[in-house]
């Protein structure tokens, strides 16, 4: 007991130390400038635009964000409250908040399967979830990027293990189920209606309690369905394409995409040749299964009908399938010997030790050529200039190095003081106007 409380503290320190580097190491970027203000409208700020400074201005802010922009209230209220903080608190709580990720996921797990949760396990998650999180450095280390995905993934994770953990009526057990499935509906246009299917799913599938018990739950569905066709509805949200030449245009470019999800793809075929060759699969197995590859094609799917889709997207895609991997992993250790989970884990750390330190260093130089920039501000600003000629950030060579950084084939600053990046970061460092040295 005590060396596996032992081992489980070095595997959470030492992925806490990596995962708390990158962070460090990643700055603002692109969307991170603007919401440091209340929205007033999409396009060049104002003149004047008025900072964000608490509670009530962020709710301002996205009552008309949804009317302009979109709906998703939920994770722009944290972009918009650690815009108006030390970089450092978002920092450190993006690295635990990575680190919950894996234990969620590990949990719920177990918790379907009705077994111990496994914390050796972890060894074998911080790896996977490295490899197989798409553009990893949008998604988990830039600021808004995170709120969105990251974030938004422990929510409505958080969601189907309370809902599958409390079975006993109470009238505060109503309501947290309520208010939780208001917020994971409010997840993500894709995240939030999968996550409703899920649950709708989970209730349908496994509750075999008492009708008052069941209606109870599919009362906390309901309010999640309502919160996501909310999101969904936002007057300012991207429209909802049918026109059949671009809905398969959509298609294939999202199973382009899904290139990045090879690794728990790949892994789950094979733990599940290895566990059906075993004959090990039961009724209650399939359902799970059925479940998550559900909740994974209903992410995907939905972003078919998007007007625009990034990698990123696929996110709660890869949440899902990763969900179903640990559980499948599970399995692996109760029917197989142990060395084989143990080969497995040995191989993602290697290969995630591998791409880590040339993703470290190129967000280092990264972070040093926005130091540099910051200083060229300062000056500007001392000596009373018009503007601040920067030199700007350089993307890496590496494809692969690129889906780690940030700042990769995304909008950055431009030679034009007038470029909407370049009017924000002027605000945001209250300087008169900065644009990017011409090359």
């Amino acid at each position: 007991m005590f060396m596996k409380k032992k081992n489980f503290l070095f595997t959470v320190g030492i992925c806490f130390l990596f995962i708390f580097v990158l962070n460090y190491l990643t700055t603002y970027a692109t969307d991170d400038f603007s919401y440091r203000f209340v929205f007033d409208h999409y396009g060049l700020p104002t003149d004047n635009p008025e900072k964000i400074t608490g509670f009530f201005s962020i709710v301002r802010s996205m009552w008309r964000h949804y009317f302009a922009m979109n709906g998703r209230w939920l994770a722009h209220s944290f972009v918009q409250f650690f815009m108006s903080q030390n970089k450092l608190l978002f920092d450190f709580f993006n690295s635990i908040f990575f680190l919950l990720l894996g234990w969620l996921l590990n949990y719920l797990a177990s918790l379907l399967l009705e077994t111990e949760n496994d914390l050796s396990n972890l060894s074998f998650i911080y790896p996977l979830l490295w490899l197989s999180l798409p553009e990893f450095g949008k998604s988990v280390l830039w600021l808004s990027g995170a709120c969105n995905y990251l974030w938004m993934s422990l929510v409505y994770l958080s969601y189907l293990l309370v809902f599958k953990k409390i079975n006993k009526y109470r009238w505060y057990n109503v309501f947290l189920l309520i208010g939780l499935g208001i917020l994971s509906g409010a997840t993500g246009e894709n995240s939030g209606a999968a996550t409703v299917i899920v649950v709708f799913l989970l209730w349908l599938f496994t509750e075999h309690q008492p009708k008052k018990l069941m209606y109870w739950k599919l009362i906390s569905v309901m309010s999640s369905a309502i919160s996501s066709i909310i999101l969904i509805k936002s007057p300012g949200a991207l429209k909802i394409e049918s026109n059949l030449s671009i809905l398969t245009s959509n298609f294939f470019t999202l199973i382009k995409f899904s290139l990045l999800l090879i690794v728990p793809i790949l892994l789950s075929i094979y733990f599940l040749y290895k566990l059906s060759k075993a004959n090990v699969f039961e009724s209650c197995h399939r359902v799970f299964l059925f479940i998550f590859v559900t909740g994974a094609l209903a992410s995907f799917f939905s972003l078919v009908f998007a007007e625009h889709s990034t990698p990123r997207n696929l996110f709660s895609v890869a949440i899902y399938l990763n969900l179903m991997l640990v559980y499948l992993l599970y399995l692996m250790k109760d029917y197989f010997e142990k060395k084989r989970p143990f080969m497995i884990n040995t191989v993602l750390t290697l290969v995630s030790l591998v791409i880590y330190i040339p993703v470290t260093s190129q967000l280092a130089e990264n972070y040093l050529e926005y130091e540099q920039e910051i200083a060229v501000i300062e000056q500007t600003k001392r000596e009373h200039k018009k503007l601040a000629v920067v030199q700007g950030i350089t993307w890496p060579d590496n494809q692969l190095v690129g889906l780690y950084n940030p700042y990769y084939k995304m909008q950055y600053l431009s030679s034009d003081s007038h470029a909407w990046l370049n009017e924000w970061m002027s605000k945001f460092y209250t300087v008169k106007g900065i644009r990017l040295e011409k090359k």
